[in-house]
């Protein structure tokens, strides 16, 4: 059984995650009005972040424009990175996939969920 409340739509946004004095990019692959799912970018050693850690985030949407919201992991697993990076180099760069639940949205991005 499904427990999300509203739909997911498929996106590709630049993100920065910013927990504390940590700046971690990453690409948002899905959204919905209340949360939505993010892979960190492929570094040597993926950051952790555990369920109900509180996180700022920046999302860039397709017009160029910047959304700073509030965000509380709901789940996240670190994974391998299966590029060609991965058969080239040592250590094997890995990501973080992350789900989020939006605290704060702003209004632009209520009206830019509403136009996906």
């Amino acid at each position: 059984m499904d427990k999300r409340s509203s739909n997911r739509k498929k996106v590709n946004l630049h993100a920065e995650v910013i927990l504390e004095s940590e700046y971690h990019l990453g690409f948002i692959e899905n959204i919905s009005e209340e949360g939505m799912f993010m892979r960190t970018a492929p570094t040597a050693a993926a950051p952790s972040f555990s369920p109900g850690t509180m996180i700022n985030l920046k999302v860039q949407l397709p017009s160029g424009e910047d959304l700073n919201m509030r965000c509380r992991v709901v789940w996240s697993y670190k994974t391998p990175h299966e590029g060609l990076a991965s058969r080239i180099i040592t250590p094997v760069p890995e990501y973080t996939a992350m789900g989020m639940q939006i605290i704060d949205a702003p209004a632009k991005y209520q009206e830019f969920i509403a136009t996906v």
